[in-house]
């Protein structure tokens, strides 16, 4: 369930030495914090291992918890 946080925030931690949220990092989050992309390797992981990799669905939960409880995507404009 941590995959998402872990993805987006670790690069962006590392890359933002100003303590400011980069320029791409709205799209990195996006990235890991959407059911579509999540649905693309769910996916490709069953293609891949000719069977369903149930620990996968942690990470749509973690993108449904955040949704429920008021989280939503990163804004990607520049201001």
């Amino acid at each position: 369930m941590l995959f998402p946080d872990l993805a987006a925030f670790i690069p962006i931690g590392l890359s933002s030495k100003r303590r400011e949220w980069p320029a791409w990092g709205g799209y990195l989050y996006n990235g890991v914090h959407n059911a579509l992309v999540w649905g693309l390797a769910f996916g490709a992981l069953w293609l891949v291992l000719g069977t369903p990799y149930w620990p996968i669905l942690g990470w749509l939960g973690h993108i449904a918890a955040d949704r429920a409880v008021g989280y939503g995507l990163r804004s990607t404009a520049r201001g």
